[in-house]
């Protein structure tokens, strides 16, 4: 717990093998205790108005306790908030990592900084025996739709 290569992290959030949709680690927030508000955080260069792409799986490993609504809010920053969302992953009721179910999770943002955050948070207590588990994060640049040929005839 403390550390996920590439990533900032704040409170109970490390690198785990708690299923995973590629390889066989994944990030799990609120890990080893009863705690909300754990964060995983990344800085990157972005331009200014260029729309890009924000793909993630997230699940829950573990047995939440009785009416833990556990959840992730998604944020992206850069010269103010152009993404805030909350999602709840889906619940296997399990603590078996190859069992754990994933949901995917795709936004669209436009830049409007240099310099953009993005940032996982952990929503939701009740999780002494539940973790949520995020993988296969990644931000690509949308494509820039090609102009359609010109069909114009000129005759003479």
């Amino acid at each position: 717990v403390g550390t996920v290569a590439r990533w900032t992290v704040t409170g109970n959030v490390g690198d785990t093998t708690e299923g995973a949709t590629t390889g066989s680690h994944s990030a799990a927030l609120s890990a080893g205790g009863n705690s909300q508000g754990d964060a995983l955080s990344q800085r990157f260069f972005t331009a200014v108005n260029q729309v890009y792409m924000l793909d993630f799986d997230a699940g829950i490993f573990g047995i939440p306790d009785t009416g833990a609504n556990l959840q992730l809010q998604v944020q992206v920053i850069g010269g103010t908030t152009v993404l805030d969302q909350t999602v709840t992953p889906p619940v296997a009721g399990t603590n078996d990592p190859s069992s754990v179910q994933f949901q995917h999770y795709h936004y669209v943002f436009t830049a409007n900084s240099t310099t953009t955050t993005l940032k996982f948070t952990g929503v939701g207590l009740n999780n002494t025996n539940a973790d949520q588990v995020l993988d296969t994060v990644s931000v690509t640049a949308a494509p820039t739709p090609t102009p359609p040929p010109c069909t114009s005839s000129a005759t003479g």
